[in-house]
């Protein structure tokens, strides 16, 4: 075998480019009030849409009538 071959480095002593590691602890500070947020916002739309009323308007009709209340 030839001396002077010359041989690459072991994949042991090249370093790739390492990627910043999100903890998980990180990831809960940031993922669970931003579903808080989330979850308000939408009851809180709900809520709005449900007690939303429309006024009476000169085509609507109103039905007033009398009952007799039978219950004892």
């Amino acid at each position: 075998m030839p001396a002077n071959v010359a041989t690459s480095p072991s994949s042991g002593a090249v370093k790739a480019a390492e990627a910043p590691v999100v903890k998980k602890r990180n990831l809960w500070r940031i993922a669970v009030p931003s579903v808080v947020v989330l979850v308000a916002l939408i009851a809180g739309g709900l809520y709005y849409r449900s007690h939303h009323t429309t006024p009476l308007a000169n085509k609507d009709t109103v039905v007033l009538g009398d009952f007799d209340n039978t219950d004892g």
